[in-house]
């Protein structure tokens, strides 16, 4: 089974057990996880970015309220803005 079908499998499953508070989208962590750093109005709130990449990216009116293990360093090298939703005290840079 291709790496990608198994991680979007492996997310299925994880999103299923965290029903009730999981509010993302399992296709959108495992674009991320593929290293696709752009993810203009994707829905992460609550997502386990923990180890993935979002630097460069285009991450303009994503949703990441209540992710866990996205960091300041990886915002300062991506692409926010007004509507980006972020746990406090994270900030996004507009670059548009």
């Amino acid at each position: 089974m291709p790496a990608f079908l198994f991680s979007l499998l492996l997310l299925g499953l994880s999103a299923g057990s965290q029903a009730g508070s999981a509010s993302f989208d399992p296709a959108a962590v495992a674009s991320i996880r593929a290293r696709h750093h752009d993810c203009p109005r994707c829905r992460l709130a609550h997502a386990d970015l923990t180890n993935l990449c979002v630097k460069h990216g285009n991450l303009e009116g994503a949703d990441f309220d209540g992710a866990k293990g996205l960091t300041q360093a990886q915002l300062n090298e991506a692409c926010g803005d007004a509507e980006i939703k972020l746990p406090a005290p994270l900030r996004a840079n507009s670059c548009f």
